[in-house]
């Protein structure tokens, strides 16, 4: 959210700036270039290495979006990264230009990075446009069934919630909507790592509550059976 404003001097001059991430989320760039029209800006990792799909030309009228995540990263990780601006063939030296970076936390949009969440909580998350997603990783140490839903959402089109598996695949046979429609309920599921996503329907955006409940089966609440003596 700061503004800074800074000037090239010639044309092999670069403004090299630090973004430090504590949490994963998403970063959009706003700059305002003034009478330069036009310059190069870059997102670059901890090594100074392009990150994929940034960079190139890019034009602005007054202070509009520059360079933004989402895009097919969706989310960056924490950790240090540069934004770098450099003059194109249009760019006028000696004229100041000013722009601002904004950060807005957010989960991971894929199992890769999907964030941790126990069966005894809950976690709020938002759903910021039409192609998000938001993951979440549970872990189970026994077999039993998990409910899953939303609250909180303004909307009356409440977000999808679907259950993962491992490799990230939706198993639709081991889910179906639970009796109020804005959740999922599973068959029982064997121990192991299992993924829940949010999703939004169309034109439905905004803040969630994910709540999830685990409970085993009857038929397996017993360590022992009963044993007919004879």
């Amino acid at each position: 959210g700061t503004e800074r404003q800074t000037e090239f001097a010639n044309r092999s001059d670069r403004a090299v700036y630090r973004v430090v991430l504590d949490a994963r989320g998403l970063i959009d760039i706003k700059a305002d270039f003034g009478s330069l029209n036009a310059a190069s800006v870059e997102l670059l990792d901890s090594a100074c290495t392009p990150v994929r799909a940034f960079g190139g030309p890019a034009a602005s009228i007054g202070m509009s979006s520059v360079l933004s995540v989402p895009s097919n990263i969706w989310t960056l990780a924490p950790g240090v990264y540069f934004v770098r601006f450099g003059p194109t063939s249009s760019t006028v030296f000696g004229s100041p230009f000013s722009f601002e970076a904004t950060f807005t936390p957010h989960f991971g949009h894929d199992c890769a990075t999907a964030e941790p969440m126990t069966l005894k909580e809950t976690k709020e998350g938002e759903l910021l446009f039409p192609e998000d997603r938001e993951v979440f990783r549970v872990n189970l140490t026994r077999a039993g069934e998990i409910h899953a839903w939303t609250t909180g959402f303004e909307s009356p089109d409440q977000p999808y919630v679907d259950l993962r598996m491992a490799d990230c695949s939706v198993p639709n046979s081991l889910q179906a909507s639970d009796e109020s429609g804005m959740g999922i309920v599973t068959s029982t599921l064997e121990p192991g790592t299992y993924y829940l996503s949010v999703e939004p329907v169309p034109n439905a955006l905004g803040p969630f509550i994910l709540n999830i409940e685990f409970s085993r089966p009857p038929d397996i609440d017993y360590e022992f059976s009963d044993v007919p003596l004879g």
